[in-house]
Formats: C-alpha cells, structure tokens, sequence
C-alpha cells in the first residue's frame, strides 16, 4: 500500500499575498527567493508539531492542487506501467508557500552512470501532474535510463501566467510566484539527482506552455531548449534575453488557443511565434520542411550560439496534446510524429 502524504503550511501564505508578483510580464524579474537560504526538501512532511501529516487520497499539495484528481492515475498505477522508473513526491519551499512536484528517474542506482538530461514539465489546465507524466509521453524515456522528468504542480491545476486570459484563473487571483516555484524546483531536482545542468528542458502545455514563455524570458539561464503546446508568444521577450532553442507546436483545428481574444487562427499566431525566437537567436532565413501526413515539421538550425527553432503543426489537432496512446486530453497520432518523440529529436542534442 503506497502512503500518500498530505502537506501542511507551516509558513503564513494568504490569497492576497503582501509581496509584489513575479512573472507578470515576460520578463527577467526579481527574485522573491526561499523562505530560508534555499528550498526546503520535503518528502514526508510534518505538522508543526512534528508529527506525522495525515494521509489523504488524492495526494493534495499545500496550495491545493491535485496530483492526482479526476484521473486513474495514481502513484500505484505509475510504479506498476513503468517498473523501470523511480516515481517520488517532493516538496520545496518558496516565497513562504510549500509546493510539490512529482519526480521520475530511471530506477537503477544514479552514481554508476552519467550526468543525465531533465525534462522540466508544465502542465495544461485541470490537468493534474500524474496525467500530464502518462500523456505527454517521456516516461519510457526515463524507463530506459535516457533522462528524469518532474512534473511541478500548480494551484488548482492552473499557473499565474496571462492573468488577463479568460481561462486558468485560479493560480492567476491567488498571484503565486509561479516562475520562482518552477525554478526552484528546477534546481532542487538537478540537485537531488545530479542532471547535467547544461541539458535541462523546459515544456509546457497549453497554461503551462504560457508559463514556459515566461521561464525562456526571466529565467532562460537555466533551461538549454523550450518545447510548447497550444499556446503562442509572438511578442518575445522584454528586455530581450539570451538565444535559446525552442520548439513551438500548435494544432491547426485549435479554436480555444492561442489567441488571447479567440478570434485569430493558431497556425499565423505560431508563425509570429517562430519569427520572434528566430529573431532571438540570429537564425539565417534557411530552413528544411518535412511533411508527415499529420504533421508539418520546419526546423531552422542556422542560428546562433549553436541553437534552433522548430515549428510544428499538426493537422486536425485541437486544442490537445498529440500522443501515442489513448489519454484524457490527448489526440492520439502515430509514434514517429508523438511530439515527445519530436520534442525528444530536437532537444536531446541541444546544450546551453
């Protein structure tokens, strides 16, 4: 029987927080910092009396999030599909607010082999952390010892990013510092189990993709490569940042996303998109298209500071994320044009 812990506050957090929030334009903010000198690894949390928290089911994080609601997947289910990954809850401390992230590394013992690669993951609205690992499809990447993916977990299954939009409003009203958590937890994760720091990834989907744009801007020190879903940023960043490679992907169907007034079509909106990060990265007009049946994958790799761009479409694609197998909130496609095997080709060689 897998024991699920709940998390308990044991800092003062209030919905309407007294310090000013971070990330609400794409930018390099000021860091908020820990509430100690660094974050605060957890993984079975006490009370403040010391004693044990009281197990709950679905696992539920101090800000309220679900790891687990509203799906079958369960640590139980995770550890049972995937036998050859380590999956573990673990927690930091940031701007006074314990928040969690659900970790999977492959599950042989880490000092007998090289650095590896971590895939930082941000999940879509209402889509909670042990769906987002099963759909978005790097969890037989982590079984066969090629890299480790967390899952961070955001309020009510929603980040504060675009507080304007009329979606994900939840984390936007409590105006947590979203970008300072992932971050942390970024670094907490390389930490804990010795990633190689010059290829950590960063992807989002949807909400979470929205957030990711925020991260490439402010925090782009940290992530080798950003790979986005269903959401598009054609204005860049301000001030500008340092070149990253970036993948952006859209479904050509998609009317929920990505235009913030739900009335441009994606596929002009994910163009503007790529034009901004090319800019960014002093890539030469040249380009190569392939075209799968599903599929249009366009890569510029004349860029500078030895990164790229990819833009891919995905034809009669909503506002889902195209994976292999059947998942709530996904478009199944085939195996070769799954944006994590996409996503994977294109990253997997990218340094910072």
């Amino acid at each position: 029987m897998i024991a699920v812990i709940a998390l308990l506050v044991t800092a003062a957090c209030s919905s309407s927080s007294s310090s000013p929030r971070a990330g609400a334009t794409r930018s390099a903010s000021p860091t908020r910092g820990p509430a100690s000198s660094g974050p605060t690894v957890s993984p079975r949390p006490t009370s403040s009396a010391g004693t044990k928290a009281p197990a709950v089911t679905p696992y539920t994080d101090v800000t309220g999030a679900s790891m687990f609601a509203a799906s079958t997947v369960t640590l139980a289910t995770l550890r049972k599909t995937y036998p050859g990954v380590a999956f573990s809850v673990r927690t930091v401390r940031w701007d006074g607010v314990v928040r969690a992230y659900l970790a999977a590394a492959p599950s042989a013992a880490h000092g007998a082999r090289a650095a590896l690669p971590l895939f930082v993951v941000l999940s879509g609205y209402h889509s909670s952390s042990g769906l987002e690992s099963e759909r978005t499809g790097f969890l037989p990447l982590v079984s066969q010892g090629k890299a480790v993916a967390v899952y961070p977990v955001g309020y009510h299954e929603s980040w504060d990013v675009d507080a304007a939009h009329s979606c994900c409003h939840e984390a936007a009203q409590r105006k947590l510092d979203d970008e300072g958590f992932v971050a942390a937890a970024t670094r907490d994760a390389r930490t804990a189990w010795h990633t190689d720091a010059d290829r950590t990834y960063l992807v989002g989907h949807s909400n979470g993709a929205k957030l990711a744009f925020t991260l490439a801007c402010g925090r782009s020190d940290l992530y080798a490569a950003v790979a986005t879903m269903a959401a598009v940023d054609g204005d860049g960043c301000d001030p500008p940042a340092a070149p990253i490679s970036a993948l952006v992907a859209v479904g050509d169907a998609d009317t929920q996303e990505p235009s913030a007034e739900h009335s441009s079509p994606p596929v002009p909106l994910l163009d503007a998109t790529a034009i901004a990060f090319r800019r960014r990265d002093h890539c030469t007009s040249s380009s190569r298209t392939v075209e799968h049946e599903l599929a249009d994958v366009v890569d510029w790799r004349s860029c500078g500071s030895g990164t790229a761009v990819r833009r891919i479409v995905y034809s009669g694609v909503r506002h889902s994320w195209p994976a292999s197998g059947h998942y709530r909130g996904a478009t199944r496609v085939d195996g070769s044009i799954a944006l994590a095997t996409l996503i994977e080709q294109f990253v997997m060689s990218r340094h910072r």
